[in-house]
């Protein structure tokens, strides 16, 4: 399967002889690669889905069938709930609005009434922007196996996302919430999320051999995924996979935790599936994330205090640590984040407070002895 230079162009092509289904003899080129090895690298991903026969003309395939085909290669390196999360959206929307459009005779104007339909069918922001992505993604990857030209997806504005406004406790809020939970079983869940900033999966996903009590510090390198079930090595992130130390209470509440854990472990005997799991139902098994959702609106509002979600304990936490003037970057690391310009971006508008205070600070600097 051999790479051509096109000298007038001053880029390279593959050109590859292959028979289809039928038998015929068939030829496919590819032109406008930059470099040898782009080219060398199409033809090898196209070499695959010879030997694979997962091959289809793209010019025959509707894109309902493009899309399928492609999540079943792409399920290799995604989770289970994005796996769920991507074929939901291709059931729900991408398949009745696009799903009979021809891959080759796909044009923007098709994306841009695909958008439209979503707004007028009332679908949040946020929704439409991932669903879109996932159409984007799949054909960023048809012109990368030379399926399409151009991405037509390219041609259209973008989905646009405001960030909402985000809701955290004072510091008066969280006592009296931890107060209001302190009798529950899972009060340990609570506080880890306020003292640690981790977030949901990681909690529920923490094993008792990554949790070094004596030195007051846990290790997150596992999560637990949206269906309460399968466990996923790594965290969201590459950064995510970190150590996090945890307070003198934080180490007491552990204690008591697994106090209580061994009785149940006792109670159940043969029947506690033990799993090593930090947080776990009485039986052994994964607290599944629902259950934890439902408790956390009980219990707030059993406390008397405005709704937020579970997530937003991790913003409490994090706005925690700015009041406290900690150092942006140990803020960062704690929350997993691989930037700071993330975290700065995330919680940027906490800042003119901190600004106020420096300034005030400098001003006790400089004049306070002139008084």
């Amino acid at each position: 399967m051999p790479v051509y230079r096109d000298d007038a162009h001053k880029t390279w092509y593959y050109v590859v002889n292959f028979y289809d289904a039928s038998g015929k003899r068939k030829q496919k080129r590819k032109r406008g690669f930059n470099t040898k090895k782009e080219a060398t690298e199409a033809l090898r991903k196209l070499e695959v889905q010879f030997n694979e026969g997962t091959y289809v003309e793209s010019k025959n395939i509707s894109f309902n069938q493009y899309i399928e085909d492609w999540l079943s290669i792409k399920k290799r390196s995604l989770s289970n709930s994005t796996i769920s999360l991507y074929e939901r959206s291709i059931k729900n929307h991408i398949s009745p609005s696009l799903g009979n459009t021809l891959l080759s005779k796909m044009k923007p104007q098709h994306i841009q009434k695909f958008l439209i339909g979503m707004h007028e069918a009332g679908l949040a922001d946020a929704s439409i922007k991932r669903i879109f992505n996932i159409v984007n993604v799949c054909l960023n990857d048809a012109v990368n196996f030379g399926d399409l030209p151009s991405n037509p997806a390219k041609k259209v504005e973008k989905p646009k996302v405001l960030p909402k406004e985000m809701k955290i406790w004072t510091v008066d809020q969280i006592q009296r919430f931890l107060k209001c939970s302190n009798y529950h079983r899972m009060y340990c869940i609570f506080h880890l999320a306020i003292m640690t900033g981790l977030r949901k999966g990681e909690i529920l996903g923490l094993l008792w051999k990554n949790v070094d009590l004596e030195k007051q510090v846990l290790y997150v390198n596992q999560t637990l995924e949206t269906d309460g079930k399968t466990f996923k090595t790594g965290a969201k992130t590459k950064s995510g996979v970190r150590s996090v130390t945890i307070s003198p209470s934080t180490k007491e509440v552990l204690l008591k935790h697994k106090e209580q854990q061994n009785a149940e472990r006792e109670y159940f005997a043969s029947e506690y599936g033990d799993l090593d799991l930090v947080i776990c139902a009485e039986n052994g098994a994964p607290y599944h994330p629902r259950n934890l959702t439902r408790t956390f609106n009980i219990l707030t509002k059993k406390a008397e205090l405005p709704h937020i979600r579970f997530h937003d304990l991790r913003h409490t936490h994090a706005a925690l640590m700015i009041a406290q003037n900690e150092p942006m970057k140990l803020i960062a690391e704690r929350l997993g984040h691989s930037k700071i310009t993330t975290t700065m971006d995330t919680y940027g508008h906490l800042f003119p407070n901190m600004q106020r205070d420096a300034s005030n600070r400098l001003d006790q600097t400089i004049f306070g002895e002139l008084d």
